[in-house]
């Protein structure tokens, strides 16, 4: 009697967790039958767990173009071209498999996961609501809704999910960390870390949630418990970049910033990190003297760039001759206000590679410059705005209707729900008489600022000559043009920052804190004393913030006032 035939063995083969026998099994079957797409198939599945890419690439792409309108094998090179990085391959792979069998689940769910790491939540929502025409019990396709809606702030639908998915899959710690951040998003810190503690001891191994622990105990600003899951975690995967990473943004807040430094640069191995490389074939810079001129290109957001950039001019004292990469956006602007630094569109890096002896993103240059907090010089003003556009503007905003100083506002950020409130919450601040409000906000918010015009009668003046997202060199100009500024955490804090505009900036505490903030601190190392940190006192209390803060305007503008020598109405 015969055994078993040799697919059925790959598939208990790759059931089994042998990828290495399901291969030579799914030989075996290709040797009787040369080019078998199923066969085809599940070898590519067992190299695609053996680590072997492009032999899994090459069986994939052989079972597609042998059975075209089959959808495993279309689900099966998405899943292999995503390991690749090549991710819009892989989401066009997953949609053709879905589209010709729409009750396969595996492909709705791939999809999903695939658009949750490119953060398009609401995509991710439609992937897992076509899963669950097919598969509405299914703990994955639950727990996808429930993680999507949950990013997409409805936090009663998401709990709803996930607590049904981890019902039915109570050992699945993927889906116990997205209900414990579910919890951390409304604010129920303790709820989240309960949770998480109740399984840990069934996921000793498991970095990954190892470090959402971490990370729970990091935003309730228990660093001392944050520090032991993250060590922990890096115990269980010692390459584990996130914990790393994480490890370094709590080191970073303790003022640690020697060894946070060195954990931050575990940014560059995170699969999740969106800033790439470029690709320039320079050894990186030391710390050391260059003689044949250093590279410095942009990396993270138009804020991020801001702040590092306020470690140019030490960089200048160490290195003779600097080019600098960025945003075309931000290149009139800082050619501006470094004339001794060529700066560059990073878009055209290479003629600058083409100069240099060595290169550094710009976020690493604290490795070398900011060893310690003893290493900020005192903060002082970096950003040269347009001064004919910033004469031109204040002329513009002290013509408005009414008297008293002008005041910038920004209050929300596209980077972090936590950072973000609405303009609506701001009436506090909004009925501080004798004052005359601009929005420096970016993006259009004008339906938004009309309603609470019609719903307070204050005027939030937009102007539409200036776009803050498209023009950062008019956008600097119009901060410069405030006599004060309020904002959340957000660019708009930056360039306050670095023009040196009196500026309070609404920090949050948790979620969206971020730590070059650092902690229990009121002025910030990065800029000079004109920009002061406000934080709320309470977990994710934007009213009593918002409260306490429209109490202190009055005080805050005198300061200006004061700083300033008198400000014109």
């Amino acid at each position: 009697m015969s055994g078993p035939a040799p697919l059925a063995v790959a598939v208990a083969a790759l059931r089994a967790g042998d990828p290495r026998r399901a291969a030579a099994a799914c030989r075996a079957a290709l040797a009787a039958r040369p080019g078998d797409p199923a066969a085809l198939n599940l070898l590519a599945m067992a190299l695609h767990r053996l680590g072997d890419g492009p032999g899994a690439a090459a069986a994939a792409e052989t079972a597609v173009a042998r059975a075209p309108r089959a959808a495993d094998p279309w689900n099966t090179l998405g899943v292999v071209r995503r390991a690749a990085g090549r991710q819009g391959d892989a989401e066009d792979c997953f949609r053709r498999a879905a589209r010709i069998d729409p009750a396969f689940v595996e492909a709705w769910v791939n999809l999903g996961r695939l658009l949750d790491g490119l953060g398009r939540a609401a995509e991710m929502l439609d992937a897992f609501r076509a899963a669950a025409v097919a598969a509405p019990d299914d703990p994955r396709v639950q727990g996808g809704l429930g993680r999507a809606l949950t990013l997409l702030g409805d936090l009663d639908g998401g709990r709803t999910r996930l607590a049904a998915a981890l019902a039915r899959a109570p050992d699945d710690p993927a889906l116990a960390v997205d209900l414990a951040t579910n919890h951390a998003y409304r604010g129920d810190y303790p709820a989240a870390i309960a949770l998480l503690r109740g399984i840990a001891g069934r996921a000793p191994g498991d970095a990954g949630f190892l470090v959402n622990l971490a990370v729970l105990h990091r935003d309730l600003e228990d660093y001392p418990a944050a520090l032991d899951w993250i060590d922990r975690a890096i115990a269980a995967e010692p390459g584990n970049a996130l914990a790393h990473f994480t490890r370094g943004v709590v080191l970073m807040r303790l003022g640690r910033l020697a060894e946070g430094w060195a954990e931050i640069e575990w940014r560059w191995r995170r699969p999740d990190w969106t800033t790439q490389r470029p690709d320039i074939a320079l050894p990186a810079w030391d710390g050391g003297p260059v003689p044949g001129g250093l590279l410095v290109w942009g990396e993270q957001g138009v804020g991020d760039v801001v702040l590092y950039a306020s470690q140019l001019a030490d960089l200048l004292a160490r290195v003779d001759r600097v080019a600098l990469a960025v945003d075309r956006r931000l290149v009139p602007l800082l050619a501006r206000s470094f004339p001794a630094i060529r700066v560059v569109d990073v878009a055209a890096i290479g003629p600058a590679a083409a100069t240099a002896a060595a290169q550094v993103p710009i976020g690493s240059l604290g490795l070398r410059l900011r060893p310690s907090l003893a290493a900020f010089p005192p903060g002082r003003p970096y950003l040269r705005p347009d001064p004919g556009r910033t004469a031109a503007l204040r002329r513009r905003y002290r013509a408005l209707p009414g008297e008293g100083p002008v005041v910038g506002l920004s209050w929300t950020s596209t980077a972090s729900r936590f950072k973000t409130t609405a303009l609506a919450q701001w009436a506090a601040i909004l009925a501080v008489p004798g004052v005359r409000f601009v929005s420096l906000q970016y993006g259009d918010h004008a339906t938004e600022i009309d309603a609470v015009f019609a719903a307070t009668g204050v005027r939030v003046h937009r102007d539409a000559a200036i776009d803050a997202l498209a023009d950062l060199d008019g956008f600097a100009a119009q901060v410069a043009a405030m006599d004060l500024v309020l904002t959340v955490s957000n660019t708009t804090a930056h360039f306050a920052g670095a023009l040196g505009v009196p500026c309070r900036v609404l920090v949050p505490r948790g979620r969206g804190s971020l730590w070059y903030w650092f902690d229990g601190r009121e002025d910030s190392p990065w800029y000079p004393p004109t920009l002061r940190l406000f934080h709320q006192r309470r977990h994710f209390d934007w009213p009593g913030t918002l409260a306490a803060a429209a109490a202190a305007v009055p005080e805050w503008l005198a300061a200006a006032q004061a700083a300033s020598g008198g400000i014109t109405a």
